[in-house]
């Protein structure tokens, strides 16, 4: 079946993630990214939103139990493949206790809002690959996007305040 974009878009739409409420840890917020460069959106607490910073190419390889440069996804999907547990139990340190290779979380951007959050609420819109937010405080209303670009390794947050309201990064 093909779809025009307009169809497409609508189809789309009716699968964006919604948040009425904050995510209040980051496992549980509104993740975007390029492949490389990614970041998880989320908030928590009473004044600020959050957005976790991670590379896919930097990783925890401390006390790691196999072999760094063998450690990737075509020797695990071989061994997946061939059926092999005893390679697939060390790659992942079961056979030895120790923790595999695992995400290192690179940095996160904490946006401080004068006022105390009153609601809060955030989507991702799958078509344009951007999330958007307002928050309302007991100083105004801040709404907000951010979007990972495609291409380039950059994450850009726009923010625009109404009332008393301001924010801080």
């Amino acid at each position: 079946m093909i779809f025009d974009l307009e169809t497409l878009g609508l189809f789309l739409e009716r699968h964006d993630m919604i948040f009425e409420k904050p995510a209040s840890r980051w496992e549980q917020g509104i993740p975007m990214g390029n492949g490389t460069l990614g970041t998880v959106v989320w908030g928590g607490g009473e004044k600020n939103l959050r957005l976790s910073l991670d590379r896919a190419d930097i990783w925890e390889v401390r006390n790691v139990s196999t072999n760094p440069e063998t450690f990737n996804w075509k020797t695990f999907t071989t061994y997946l493949k061939n059926g092999d547990k005893d390679h697939i139990d060390t790659f992942i340190g079961l056979k030895t206790g120790k923790p595999y290779p695992t995400r290192f979380p690179v940095g996160r951007l904490e946006v401080q809002f004068q006022g105390k959050i009153i609601s809060q609420t955030m989507r991702l819109h799958l078509h344009d690959a951007i999330t958007t937010g307002k928050i309302v405080t007991d100083q105004g209303v801040v709404e907000w996007n951010t979007w990972v670009a495609a291409t380039q390794n950059l994450v850009v947050l726009e923010t625009w305040c109404q009332g008393k309201e301001t924010v801080a990064i």
